[in-house]
């Protein structure tokens, strides 16, 4: 899988409940390595300065899910907000 980097944290069920249990604002992103789309998204918005001071602030957690090896775990998430392709963003605010 593609490595993690701040202010990101890889994204589980576990890490996602956590997460939303903390109050903070909560930021899913599903992407992979062969989703073009995704590469452009990232960046684009993810690597802008203010972008990525907002993800690393204080109040919001940021999770970044792989799905290049269509992990089922991660599908079934996905299927559950009614998507069955990447890119997904999931923004949970309190």
């Amino acid at each position: 899988g593609m490595r993690v980097h701040a202010p990101w944290k890889a994204w589980s069920p576990e890490a996602l409940e956590t997460a939303l249990g903390s109050g903070k604002t909560v930021l899913v992103n599903i992407t992979a390595d062969w989703c073009v789309t995704c590469k452009v998204n990232e960046n684009v918005v993810f690597e802008r300065e203010s972008v990525k001071k907002r993800l690393a602030s204080e109040d919001t957690i940021a999770l970044l899910a792989d799905w290049t090896n269509g992990d089922r775990v991660l599908t079934d998430y996905m299927s559950s907000h009614g998507r069955n392709s990447v890119p997904v963003y999931l923004l949970y605010k309190k």
